[in-house]
């Protein structure tokens, strides 16, 4: 309820403080709003990045741990028969004149994405381009697979011609695989250098 005061000097003028010279009003100075800090929230964000950080560089860790490389002698990779659930492996025979590498997938591996075979001191020899599905059971050096399903493709020789033969001689393996687990797709690569058996 306003009452009218012209000579009010405080408040707005016409409106008087029904509340001035009681125990409600206050003399001293007017109390401010207070404005809540941000700092705590500031903090919080600080501490979800460094949480985040850790967790980022946990997974990095394991992923790199988890891809250490194939090393075979002798056209036998090494290491354990079976692979990690998202990595391939082979092992390398001569059947019929013929390089055959035998594959061995993980559990989560989808199929094939590329197949490349090379020089020791790098030079590419056959380059083979899979779909990345269907988990072939062999890959013949030199030979597309014929898979009515998928396509498969040879990068190189870019021509179409036949590869080199390589038995005999130390080559080094590269074979790309998709896999597909519950945090999403992505590519494993697994690589040896083998000394290919003559027959």
């Amino acid at each position: 309820m306003a009452f009218a005061d012209e000579g009010d000097p405080e408040g707005v003028p016409g409106i008087s403080d029904p509340f001035r010279g009681s125990k409600w009003s206050s003399p001293g100075p007017k109390v401010r709003p207070l404005i809540m800090s941000s700092k705590p929230r500031s903090r919080l964000r600080v501490w979800l990045g460094v949480v985040l950080l850790a967790a980022l560089a946990a997974v990095g860790v394991l992923v790199y741990l988890s891809r250490s490389a194939l090393v075979s002698r002798f056209g036998t990779v090494a290491g354990p028969a079976a692979p990690s659930n998202t990595r391939a492996a082979f092992q390398t025979k001569v059947t019929g004149g013929q390089v055959e590498f035998e594959m061995v997938y993980g559990r989560d591996v989808t199929g094939i994405v590329r197949v490349t075979v090379t020089d020791p001191d790098g030079t590419q020899l056959w380059v083979l381009s899979g779909p990345g599905q269907g988990r072939t059971p062999k890959i013949v050096y030199g030979v597309v697979p014929a898979d009515g399903q998928f396509r498969w493709a040879q990068e190189w020789p870019v021509d179409g011609t036949p590869p080199p033969d390589i038995r005999g001689r130390r080559v080094k393996v590269r074979i790309d695989t998709r896999f597909s687990i519950p945090f999403g797709p992505g590519v494993e690569i697994s690589e040896a250098e083998i000394d290919v058996p003559k027959e």
